[in-house]
């Protein structure tokens, strides 16, 4: 989804930008230039309203995806990492915990997208087999052995966080915010200098 609205969204921008060089050549500068910016304007709304639809349909499969766990619950879990899939949609370690059985316990800690933990430090060599860390969960609710990825305590002391699940709410309101600047330069334009088509 996020492909295809970067692409939309330059092809907007880029329509914008060409778009009074395709109008009539007739037309005044200041006429041209005013559907230059409405251009941009409506590009950067359409593209809110789409980005704010999408959102509704995260926050929903979010609201669904986190009811899993238990948010009222963390634990501490220590052991050895067995495997650390760095791979979308959401990255995991899957951890042997000893727990005074012949055979550890593994469990499966899930955690953001590597997207969001690339911004937090982490790569996909964080984390290697063998590897003691120790790590702080909030639990799955059906007692089974997993929970959502809070913070890991490397072998070298380093503290590493989880952030919080990215969405693309910051984008949607940066295109609201894009959008009412535009609005707001339209209307500075109009007051400035108008067009034979349009009233100031």
């Amino acid at each position: 989804m996020r492909k295809i609205v970067d692409l939309a969204l330059a092809a907007g921008v880029t329509l914008a930008v060409i778009a009074p060089a395709l109008a009539d050549p007739q037309l005044p500068t200041e006429c041209l230039e005013l559907d230059r910016l409405r251009a941009t304007a409506n590009t950067l709304h359409a593209l809110a309203d789409a980005f704010q639809a999408r959102l509704r349909e995260v926050e929903a499969e979010e609201s669904k995806y986190f009811a899993r766990f238990d948010a009222e619950k963390t634990i501490t879990l220590s052991g050895t990492v067995k495997e650390f899939q760095f791979r979308a949609p959401r990255a995991e370690i899957i951890l042997n915990v000893v727990n005074g059985e012949a055979q550890p316990a593994t469990w499966m800690i899930e955690m953001n997208s590597p997207a969001g933990l690339l911004r937090l430090g982490w790569t996909s060599k964080t984390l290697a087999p063998g590897m003691p860390i120790t790590l702080t969960i909030h639990p799955l609710r059906d007692g089974s052995n997993g929970g959502q990825f809070l913070t890991a305590m490397l072998p070298d002391g380093r503290q590493m966080d989880g952030g919080r699940p990215a969405t693309i709410e910051i984008r949607s309101r940066s295109l609201r915010d894009q959008a009412a600047a535009a609005d707001r330069e339209v209307a500075e334009f109009l007051q400035g200098f108008g067009c034979g088509r349009y009233s100031r």
